[in-house]
């Protein structure tokens, strides 16, 4: 191939066309991510001299000599291969690391049951005494009362002996008298304690509502993340704590720079953290908080005046659920619907957002139930005809502090779950 090369280099009455070749052409298909992604020149005899190549920039073209190019083939070969087996590796990394947490799991639950287990045999245990010591008590009347027998017919014989001297009929009174006195007062041992039992399924299905709740509440508690609101969108009337994850209306105006993203009349703030991608969950304290809405809002949402566009819920860049003169209703749109027929006295709240399906669901903290959600099936409701985040949504809130004029003290904490 060198002489053959040197051959046509010598030869001055001949020039020579480049024609392009990809990578991808010589190396292995569908690894072209760790190629470089220039094309590759070949000397092909074609013309005479006196033609200069150019790129489609009029740039002359790079010589790339056949050698050169399998040189550089060859070296991304054995970097395409070497890359493979850091795959391979990884692969087997990631395997055994799955293999260890499903262990780790599966040991956590493994403990659990066996604490129920525990439980469970105790409790049955219980319900076994409490079998063993009535039908004993009950073993003990029945011995009694066959001993009692005995005695009767042993008396109604001797009655019948003596039926010319004593008068028959008072001792036949007198022994159902002392027969039915004793069955009333044995009667009383043998039933089972029904209100202590009926006590304990009472509880255990308490248990039950409860682990469902936290085995749900576990699952969101993988997505949480930390909300913080955004000093820069508060209303004036807003006091935010040092960390920034409590919220509380204040009777004193804020002195504060004006800001084109602070609300100015409507008593809203947003929070700093934007969710575009992924699932979040986050959970708020409303304990001390009489009135409050929240939810989501694009960034888009307006900050000045106190029209529908600045406010949670009547528009359709925010979505929230909203609790005012005892009612939570669910805003969206201009549009609301009720989310329960009960008054609810609400403690925590917990928000999860799924960016993927465009969702957004409210829960009750303390049992787990599901508030409301917003999604493409409860569309319609709200005069929509889809539902799809098309952009960034942040956490939004809303107190309502005036009455008549006066500020109330309310307050909303962004809690801190404990795993």
């Amino acid at each position: 191939m060198k002489e053959e090369s040197s051959a046509y280099t010598n030869r001055p009455e001949q020039s020579y066309d480049y024609m392009p070749v990809s990578c991808t052409d010589h190396c292995i298909r569908n690894q072209s991510a760790v190629h470089r992604s220039e094309k590759y020149r070949i000397l092909v005899p074609t013309r005479m001299s006196g033609t200069t190549d150019t790129t489609k920039e009029g740039q002359p073209l790079s010589l790339t000599t056949p050698k050169n190019l399998l040189d550089e083939l060859a070296d991304c070969k054995a970097k395409t291969e070497a890359y493979i087996q850091t795959l391979k590796k990884r692969s087997q990394v990631i395997t055994n690391r799955t293999d260890e947490l499903k262990q780790q799991v599966s040991e956590q639950y493994n403990a659990m049951r066996e604490l129920i287990d525990k439980d469970e045999q105790a409790a049955l245990e219980l319900i076994e005494e409490n079998k063993r010591r009535t039908l004993g008590n009950l073993t003990k009347v029945m011995k009694e009362q066959s001993q009692e027998l005995d005695h009767i017919v042993k008396s109604i014989k001797n009655a019948q002996k003596g039926m010319e001297q004593l008068k028959s009929g008072n001792i036949q009174q007198d022994i159902k008298i002392n027969e039915l006195n004793k069955m009333e007062l044995s009667e009383r041992n043998f039933k089972i304690n029904e209100p202590k039992f009926q006590k304990l399924l009472r509880i255990l299905a308490n248990l039950t509502k409860d682990l469902q709740a936290k085995l749900q509440r576990k699952m969101f508690l993988l997505d949480n993340c930390l909300i913080t609101f955004d000093k820069k969108t508060l209303h004036k009337n807003l006091l935010l704590s040092n960390e920034h994850t409590s919220l509380s209306s204040t009777s004193d105006a804020q002195t504060v720079t004006e800001s084109p993203l602070q609300f100015d009349k409507v008593c809203s703030a947003l929070a700093s953290n934007s969710l575009n991608k992924g699932k979040y969950y986050w959970e708020v304290n409303v304990h001390s908080c009489s009135e409050w809405s929240i939810g989501i809002a694009y960034g888009a949402i307006e900050r000045k005046g106190n029209q529908k566009s600045a406010k949670l819920g009547r528009n359709r860049l925010s979505w929230c659920i909203e609790m005012r003169n005892n009612r939570l209703l669910a805003w969206h749109n201009d549009k609301s619907i009720s989310c329960g027929t009960k008054p609810l006295k609400i403690q925590q709240v917990g928000v999860l957002v799924n960016c993927e399906r465009s969702t957004i669901a409210f829960y009750n903290v303390e049992n787990m139930k599901l508030l409301h959600e917003f999604s493409s099936a409860t569309a319609t409701l709200f005069n929509r005809m889809h539902h799809h985040f098309t952009d960034p949504v942040f956490p939004a809130f809303r107190l309502f502090p005036s009455i008549s004029g006066a500020i109330k003290s309310e307050k909303l904490d962004i809690c801190t779950p404990t795993f």
